[in-house]
């Protein structure tokens, strides 16, 4: 229960305390007093900058108030897609392997496996882990399948290709836009033959067996 409210008594302290020290024991005058006023007010801007970061960017941790175990957090705004809804411990245990994976610092990593371990001896952390990278699998494979529509359009598993006879590995987007390059007409493109790029709709295929594109 202390490490859930750790951070607030902290911050607290830094915020009370100096005023109850100026107030039994300063005046005015005292230098020293108002100094450590000011390290005291700083340190507690630095910590609710820290923990306003954390609360945008971040899951809940295992002392938070807001997390709430195999039960989605309250208040977050961190989630590993916006298709599912993922428990407290898979949104951290997924956070928390991704910043592992990435960080070079040993210290860091330390810090986190240490979570990790605690959080497994009240969860079971392998599960929701395994849950985390399903989701976000499916949401890779959405964001997959989403770029290559925008890229290709849509599979024409009807279509053979001309180039390797390969059917089904077509893909084929319709009013797909192209550039063509030509002369400008009249005396002066005859003269000084002036270029002109004309914009054009077309159907555009896409073989992803033998990676050859043409139109139609």
């Amino acid at each position: 229960m202390f490490n859930i409210f750790r951070k607030y008594i902290i911050f607290f302290a830094l915020l009370i305390l100096p005023v109850v020290l100026f107030g039994v024991l300063g005046n005015p005058d005292n230098t020293e007093l108002a100094l450590l006023m000011a390290l005291s007010y700083f340190l507690c801007f630095l910590l609710l900058i820290r923990g306003t970061w954390r609360f945008l960017f971040q899951p809940p941790d295992l002392y938070s108030w807001r997390f709430r175990g195999n039960k989605p957090p309250t208040l977050t705004f961190y989630s590993i897609s916006q298709y599912e809804t993922n428990s407290s411990v898979e949104l951290r245990m997924h956070w928390l392997k991704d910043k592992q994976e990435y960080s070079s610092s040993e210290r860091r990593i330390k810090k986190w496996q240490k979570e990790i371990d605690n959080m497994s001896k009240r969860y079971n952390t392998k599960y929701a882990l395994q849950k985390a990278q399903r989701t976000q699998s499916t949401l890779d494979s959405v964001r997959k399948t989403t770029t290559e529509r925008i890229k290709y359009g849509e599979r024409a598993p009807k279509i053979i290709c001309p180039h390797c006879q390969e059917k089904g590995k077509v893909w084929r987007k319709n009013d797909a836009t192209i550039f063509e390059e030509g002369r400008e007409k009249g005396i002066v493109g005859a003269t000084i033959g002036r270029k002109t790029v004309n914009q054009k709709k077309v159907t555009k295929l896409y073989c992803k067996n033998c990676e050859t594109s043409w139109t139609v």
